[in-house]
């Protein structure tokens, strides 16, 4: 008991002095000291946070944000704020596995296909990804079978990717 009060004194000393990447140092060892992950997940929460919020570092969010899911798979919070970090860092192929588990746990047609759309765009753009793009823009017409704007991406990828064969038939 002692010792907590003395760590909880250190943590909020380095919170008042603004000694962030000593308390993120202090978290890490309080991470590493505690056995079961249930109480980790609390703590590492909050090292996410003074990653992202105090010391402007998004990789060490992400990473510690994986930590997290890594002891609790199903956490959507968690994976929603690690999809906006991995998207911010450019680690795209990891946002575009995310963003299908996240389509597979999608109950409704609704958030299916904004996730879909998200996806879609994601290989298309950023990936540069043609036949990816194109397959999953193929799963949206599956859902909404006069989606236009799904066609007309689909028209765009293979005039942009020289696939004229598939653009004619």
């Amino acid at each position: 008991p002692e010792a907590d009060d003395v760590q909880r004194s250190r943590k909020r000393l380095l919170e008042r002095t603004e000694r962030w990447d000593e308390l993120a140092e202090l978290i890490e060892r309080e991470i590493a000291a505690t056995a079961d992950a249930e109480p980790k997940l609390p703590m590492l929460r909050r090292l996410a946070q003074l990653h992202r919020e105090r010391r402007n570092d998004r990789a060490s969010a992400a990473d510690v944000l994986e930590r997290m899911l890594a002891l609790r798979p199903d956490d959507r919070v968690t994976r929603d704020a690690l999809l906006i970090d991995l998207i911010a860092l450019g680690r795209n192929e990891e946002a575009a596995g995310l963003l299908e588990t996240k389509i597979d746990e999608a109950t409704s047609k609704a958030p299916k296909l904004t996730l879909l759309h998200q996806l879609a765009g994601l290989l298309r753009d950023d990936l540069r990804d043609g036949d990816r793009a194109y397959a999953v823009y193929g799963r949206i017409l599956e859902l909404v079978p006069t989606d236009a704007d799904a066609f007309a991406k689909m028209e765009q990828l293979d005039e942009r990717d020289g696939n004229y064969e598939r653009l004619l038939s």
